[in-house]
């Protein structure tokens, strides 16, 4: 039952934080609008810390950032999944 848990949580956060970090070095690179506006806002939470490091420190920690960013997410998906026994 807890392999359960953080496979979703993983299936989910993947399917979450891959557009985010295209978003985020979208930004980095400033080549133009990848996705439309409100995806860009609702993806926001998947790339806010990679985005903060990554302005003052470059590509680098913008990466360290996406990976903190992912371990967060991960334990706020699977406490999600768990309070609602998925």
């Amino acid at each position: 039952m807890k392999k359960r848990h953080n496979v979703l949580a993983v299936i989910i956060l993947l399917l979450y934080w891959i557009p985010a970090s295209m978003l985020l070095y979208d930004i980095i690179k400033d080549d133009g609008v990848l996705f439309p506006y409100w995806i860009e806002k609702l993806l926001l939470p998947g790339y806010f810390l990679g985005f903060v490091l990554g302005f003052g420190g470059g590509n680098m920690a913008a990466f360290i950032g996406q990976i903190i960013t992912l371990i967060i997410l991960f334990f706020i998906f699977r406490g999600l999944i768990k309070s609602f026994n998925l």
